[in-house]
């Protein structure tokens, strides 16, 4: 990973049955950025909370960590 990237998303998609949670969702967090997720219910903040550590199998191009 370039830039000091220390995770990175691209085009991360995740459904739950017919349900579209994240769809083409791109993110990079550096080394030393905070990050906040602000949503409202159902937007996919836990979803992709939990896609950090690999934890849910993910049907997307790439996630880095």
């Amino acid at each position: 990973m370039e830039n000091n990237v220390v995770i990175r998303f691209e085009h991360v998609n995740k459904s739950y049955g017919n349900r579209e949670i994240l769809k083409d969702f791109n993110l990079e967090i550096r080394k030393g950025e905070f990050l906040t997720i602000i949503g409202s219910s159902g937007s996919g903040k836990t979803t992709v909370l939990k896609l950090l550590p690999l934890r849910q199998i993910c049907c997307s191009p790439l996630i880095e960590v």
